[in-house]
């Protein structure tokens, strides 16, 4: 097999390798879109947070702050949807998204949960607690929030993705103690089908680039013959060149007892025996 084949055979198998799975991760993300709300969102579970301090507050959420502007345009990166409710039907809450340094700054000193992690099958929520002794005042009178929703009942805040670093928080709306809320989370992301179309798409030309290199590796060229094996083995056996295609070939020269012609030496004859040399002299 020529090293072009070789070459063929195992660049085909690689293309072929990757072009599955660039469809199963497009087979993977047209399934997901098609696991939306009326609205449009990815919608998590309503799972309980609840703190005895002032307030719950996300990590900072990092929206590739040290991206080129012109990667967010409008409606390029989804939406965020935050819903929630006191689970005291009586208590007003308050759920806000803004910048992350003015969050900060407002939540200093005071005591707080930051919430580091959270698993939703089943629903674990990990939290990093702040101590302090500052009393907050009410988040609703604050300007810095990009969004928020306050009030008894369900809470429902929605939020355009932008660059920049943030962090989330739910309150009770009068900043007393004792957050006791039940939350879902959701994010309408725009690009999901268009991407999951793209790898398939990408995925099938890929296989079939894939599946042509190999057949072209595999096949035999026209005109080329098989060595035979078996006229090769039989060849090495019995001393018999083989020439190309299998077929034996003529001897060099004839082999007589093992012992090679010497030229220009005529053949003689054998000696006659003492017997026939007595039969001559009697007639």
């Amino acid at each position: 097999m020529s090293v072009r084949r070789v070459l063929l055979l195992v660049f085909g198998s690689i293309v072929t390798l990757l072009a599955l799975a660039l469809l199963a991760g497009g087979g993977v993300l047209i399934w997901a879109d098609t696991k939306r709300d009326d609205d449009g969102f990815f919608t998590t579970s309503t799972e309980r947070f609840q703190t005895t301090s002032f307030a719950l507050a996300s990590e900072d959420l990092d929206a590739a702050s040290d991206a080129p502007d012109w990667l967010f345009g409008s409606g390029r990166f989804g939406d965020i949807r935050l819903t929630g409710s006191s689970v005291d039907t009586e208590q007003e809450i308050f759920i806000g998204i803004g910048d992350h340094d003015a969050i900060t700054a407002y939540l200093e000193g005071v005591e707080q949960d930051v919430v580091t992690d959270v698993d939703f099958d089943p629903f674990r929520a990990t939290y990093r607690r702040e101590t302090g002794e500052t009393d907050p005042a009410p988040p609703g009178r604050e300007t810095f929030w990009e969004a928020s929703a306050q009030g008894t009942g369900v809470q429902t805040l929605e939020w355009e993705v932008e660059q920049g670093t943030w962090a989330v928080v739910v309150m009770n709306a009068d900043a007393s103690p004792d957050v006791d809320v039940d939350l879902a989370v959701g994010a309408n992301i725009g690009f999901v089908l268009g991407l999951g179309i793209g790898f398939v798409s990408g995925g099938g030309v890929l296989l079939l680039g894939g599946m042509a290199m190999i057949y072209f590796g595999a096949r035999r060229p026209r005109g080329e013959r098989p060595v035979d094996t078996g006229a090769v083995g039989t060849a090495a056996t019995t001393g018999v060149r083989v020439g190309d295609g299998g077929e034996a070939a003529e001897p060099p020269g004839d082999v007589s007892d093992g012992a090679p012609e010497t030229p220009g030496v005529p053949d003689r004859d054998p000696p006659k025996s003492e017997a026939e040399g007595a039969e001559k002299r009697d007639l």
